[in-house]
């Protein structure tokens, strides 16, 4: 090493801005942009901000410490995810996911938020700084934790949006200095998502780096009981102690990082009984330091990028076996519905009007629900997968290669 080049402080949050939805967005907003622009932080990754106020009441609140920002735009409301700076922004660049719920899921709102990973290129104290964040889709089951995750039906989503997410950082980190990966990441730290994102990306998890790793903290951002807003969305019973899905993780190029300090914050705002969000925020402070030599690849991780690539296939081929028995059940249903209208006609003959005019309506909605579902989506899907097995398949080959070479 040749000595420090800079420190960074930066900061992940998400601030549950949904609109009509969020409890106490206003005031709760008001609050964020005060104490953001206390002028803390050198760079903001921010996700569930889905306005045009209230984008730009950040960027007027903010001006002053971070003035540069840049929205990523997607979907039908936005994708929520935006980031601000200290230094100037260089370039930009987003990849929307190829799978991402579905469309009639409404209540989930993921389909229609077009959740994508957006990348800023800025420049801080002459470093050059590709700032990457994310907000990937939600799991609407009983927990995030692995053993449920037959009761996630986007769990396969997840993981072709982890795989997305890595390969896109992987293959556009190399003009920058330093990679920030921020963001809600809607997955455990042990959970396959999380762990395709850290070694196909070669990634550190900035909670884990920390020197105080061992002080007991479980880091948890979502779903804490003493956040007002978990009771609200939660029944008493169904209470944990939370799950971490909050994270700042990095890596560089000829420089080594170095994290001083990592640790939760924005929680509940001073002088109020109610929180910045439903998320608590996630602070890092990180040293940067000039490498005197570049670090090779270690054999050790191409056998472990291996075993989590070779895991996901797994997991997504039986996804895709799912994805045609489902497709086999709408069609069923849509055979159904038509057996049943040509059954009215020939058992019960022509009923009045209005029965009839109800009937054909409601059947010929039937079969359009169900054919857009096993047509569209269900295809969609179904190629959505196929397409992340084989990308998979092409990147195993290449570690597997590599890593005979190093024998």
């Amino acid at each position: 090493m040749s000595g420090k080049h800079a420190t960074l402080q930066v900061l992940t949050l998400n601030c549950w801005g949904v609109p009509y939805l969020s409890k106490d967005k206003e005031i709760r907003f008001k609050k964020i942009i005060q104490e953001l622009a206390k002028g803390d932080y050198d760079i903001v990754a921010l996700q569930e901000v889905f306005t045009n106020s209230d984008i730009k009441d950040l960027q007027e609140g903010l001006k002053n410490v971070l003035p540069y920002s840049h929205y990523f735009y997607s979907g039908f409301i936005g994708s929520g995810v935006c980031i601000f700076s200290k230094g100037p922004i260089l370039d930009t660049a987003q990849k929307a996911f190829s799978l991402n719920a579905f469309p009639h899921k409404i209540r989930h709102c993921d389909w229609y938020a077009k959740k994508l990973v957006g990348l800023c290129q800025v420049e801080i104290d002459g470093l050059r700084i590709n700032v990457y964040t994310t907000h990937m889709t939600a799991m609407y089951g009983p927990s995030h934790h692995e053993n449920f995750i037959d009761q996630d039906e986007y769990y396969a989503h997840r993981l072709v949006q982890s795989y997305e997410l890595s390969s896109f950082v992987r293959q556009t980190c190399q003009s920058s200095d330093v990679n920030l990966v921020m963001g809600d990441f809607n997955s455990e730290e042990s959970s396959l998502s999380m762990q395709i994102i850290r070694t196909n990306a070669n990634l550190k998890d900035a909670w884990q780096e920390r020197p105080n790793k061992e002080d007991g903290n479980l880091g948890n951002t979502c779903d804490k009981p003493n956040n007002l807003y978990t009771h609200m969305k939660k029944k008493e019973e169904e209470l944990t102690e939370g799950i971490r899905i909050d994270y700042i993780m990095y890596n560089g190029n000829g420089k080594d990082i170095i994290c001083r300090d990592c640790c939760l914050t924005m929680g509940q705002i001073p002088g109020f009984d109610i929180f910045y969000s439903d998320h608590e925020g996630v602070r890092a402070t990180l040293d940067i330091v000039t490498k005197d030599e570049t670090d090779g690849s270690d054999p050790a991780k191409g056998t472990e990028l291996q075993t989590v690539l070779n895991k996901m296939t797994g997991v997504l081929e039986k996804a895709k076996l799912e994805n045609i028995k489902q497709q086999g059940f709408y069609w069923q249903a849509i055979l159904l519905l038509v057996a049943m209208y040509i059954l009215k006609a020939l058992v019960l003959g022509a009923l009045t009007f209005f029965v009839d005019l109800i009937f054909t309506v409601a059947t010929i909605l039937g079969m359009w629900g169900l054919f857009w579902t096993a047509v569209v989506e269900k295809r969609f899907e179904f190629w959505g997968l196929t397409a992340t097995v084989e990308d998979v398949k092409t990147r195993i080959s290449f570690v597997q290669r590599l890593y005979q070479a190093f024998k």
